[in-house]
């Protein structure tokens, strides 16, 4: 019985073989089982080089068993290696092909899997996952709604969905598509080849990496037939996923709630729009209604963004005090730009692991990491989260009193603060310019004994020596 089930997955498996290898010439199954499994290969005669090649590639991506056949040779060479690599497989003679099957399910409900994600991304759908192996391919259909093509179909910044295809490997861990896929791992939608653009840098970043993934939103159809050929060692899940995420609006609201708090003229209901007598969600403490019956309607929606209300931890004050006694903080000169944007600050915030006085655009820092995926303060390059994020008051009233001609301002030990003009700044420019240091004159010893030679003198504007060139 054991032998038997054992022979039915062999058989299994090379059938599978062989469908895939159809798929790729574009030959029928039964046909192309015949064209290999003639005895004297007289079948493939009649194929040409270029399906040759292709059929032995794909034995070859296969497994390290036919690694070591050759893609060069005459046409008869070829056919003889063709045929090898058919009767291995008849025999079963490989093992990279009978893996151990990968527990999908399992993978799914792993804790991690919901961990190390965008915090752009609200909550998440999946709709469809397989198994992938090394050297094999794994093929699975995507179908979607009219409404869900339409949605996906806008520009990123007019849509609050996307199709994403994410790895999750069995070790427990999001990858990078432009990290493990670019190494070898082909996506074909509808027979459409999709390219992946390689990792510049493979080093590990000091901010906080999200693993992104791979965004199809611009390819969605009705029905999206999806191959994956891996050709590297990697194993794990590739999971369909449609995401609803946060607008950058919706981001920067949100931090300004938890930082300054909710004014008096802005309180209301979120369905009525009610201003009096309100009550307020126990759990975010950010959402406000009129009675628990509008809480109730709304919390279909609401309980996607609500979660456990968590004080900003506080911004550590700049210049107060340092570890050293003896060691005192003067004035500092800080930038009303964002290092990012290079534009005027709206919106200033400071990590709270920062100890430096200078301050980012918020919006501008949201966009910056939801595009790179790595949370990271542009200024110490320390992590910097979306938790993480707080705003400066004391720069937010230093943009407020100052007009937009000032782009620097001079900060002291005491709080206070003092604008630098334009003007002052192209002053202190052209002094440095015109109190430029001279080169001093380096006086070379002589150690020969000699007597120096005597110093010829120049008369007027004539040369008596020659002039030495470098």
């Amino acid at each position: 019985m054991h032998m038997h089930r054992q022979r039915s997955s062999r058989q299994n498996q090379q059938e599978q073989i062989v469908s895939d290898l159809a798929k790729k010439l574009n030959k029928d199954p039964s046909s192309l089982w015949k064209d290999l499994d003639s005895s004297d290969g007289s079948k493939l005669n009649d194929w040409s080089v270029q399906q040759i090649k292709q059929a032995i590639r794909y034995f070859r991506d296969l497994g390290s068993t036919w690694n070591q056949i050759k893609l060069t040779g005459s046409k008869k060479y070829l056919i003889e290696q063709l045929s090898k690599c058919f009767t291995f497989l008849k025999n079963a003679r490989f093992s990279s092909y009978q893996s151990h099957q990968i527990d999908v399910p399992k993978l799914i409900e792993h804790p991690k899997f919901k961990m190390q994600r965008c915090p752009y991304i609200i909550d998440w759908q999946n709709l469809t996952a397989v198994g992938v192996l090394p050297s094999q391919s794994s093929t699975f259909t995507v179908k979607l709604t009219a409404e869900q093509v339409q949605s996906l179909r806008k520009p990123r910044r007019e849509r609050t969905i996307g199709l994403h295809l994410r790895l999750f490997s069995t070790e427990g861990n999001h990858e990078a598509w432009n990290v493990v896929a670019s190494k070898g791992i082909n996506v074909y939608i509808n027979k459409d080849f999709i390219p992946i653009q390689q990792a510049k840098s493979t080093k590990k970043k000091k901010g906080f990496s999200v693993a992104k993934p791979l965004d199809i939103s611009d390819k969605a159809q009705r029905q999206m037939d999806v191959e994956l050929h891996c050709q590297t060692q990697w194993s794990g899940i590739c999971v369909a996923e449609v995401a609803t995420f946060h607008s950058t609006e919706a981001m920067v609201h949100t931090i300004k709630k938890k930082c300054l708090g909710v004014n008096a003229e802005d309180k209301k209901c979120e369905l009525c729009d009610k201003k009096t007598d309100l009550l307020r969600c126990s759990r975010c403490k950010t959402a406000w209604y009129c009675g628990t019956r509008h809480q109730q309607e709304h919390w279909p929606r609401h309980q996607r963004l609500c979660k456990p209300y968590r004080p900003r931890p506080p911004l550590p004050k700049v210049g107060v005090s340092t570890c050293d006694d003896d060691i005192q903080v003067g004035e500092s000169r800080v930038s009303l730009r964002c290092p990012l944007t290079i534009k005027r600050i709206s919106t200033p915030v400071r990590g709270s692991k920062c100890n430096h006085p200078q301050c980012f655009d918020l919006k501008g820092f949201m966009e910056f990491c939801c595009q790179t995926g790595n949370w990271q303060c542009p200024v110490c390059s320390n992590s910097c989260r979306f938790e993480d994020l707080g705003i400066d008051t004391d720069m937010d009233k230093i943009l407020t009193q100052t007009g937009q001609d000032i782009d620097k301002v001079r900060l002291f030990p005491n709080g206070k603060y003092e604008p630098i003009t334009l003007e002052q700044i192209r002053a202190e420019m052209n002094g440095d310019f015109k109190q430029g240091k001279k080169r001093k004159r380096v006086e070379v010893e002589d150690l020969s004994g000699d007597p120096p030679p005597p110093k010829k003198k120049t008369v007027g504007a004539t040369i008596d020596t020659a002039i030495c060139l470098d």
